[in-house]
């Protein structure tokens, strides 16, 4: 039997290497690692891709959230429903925010937040849900 490999890191690092290189040499020059030109230019780079106005880079998907559900308007005693199975910064970013967030479970077919769970969870406090696409599918919206 062969292997068939997942993700060929070696070849994906291949085809983009020179461009790498040529990127963390003008970072590294720089001095500036954090925000600076580089990221600048990256915001207005995917600003006009996106057909937006703006865009603001973020350090990782929990600092996302986080600002997502602030800009929503969700803080100190708002209830966020999210899915039980979800990585944890799903939930941790809730919490960062300042709201409680609600597990709401799977459903046994394709282990995405359960529509009926969802709707079972709403209460009163409840200022969002947070659905999460898992295993190349959408969650159900």
């Amino acid at each position: 039997m062969a292997d068939i490999p997942l993700v060929d890191l070696r070849e994906q690092h291949r085809q983009v290497a020179e461009e790498v290189a040529r990127g963390f040499a003008r970072v590294l020059e720089s001095g500036c690692f954090v925000l600076g030109p580089e990221v600048e230019g990256f915001e207005a780079a995917f600003a006009r891709f996106s057909a937006v106005e703006h865009c603001v880079g973020v350090a990782n998907g929990t600092d996302a959230l986080e600002i997502a559900l602030r800009a929503a308007g969700v803080g100190p005693g708002d209830e966020v429903i999210v899915p039980v199975n979800s990585f944890i910064a799903t939930a941790l970013a809730v919490a960062r925010a300042g709201a409680v967030p609600v597990l709401a479970d799977c459903d046994p077919d394709h282990h995405l937040i359960d529509v009926a769970e969802v709707a079972r969870k709403i209460g009163a406090r409840t200022r969002a849900i947070v659905p999460v696409h898992l295993y190349g599918q959408l969650a159900p919206m």
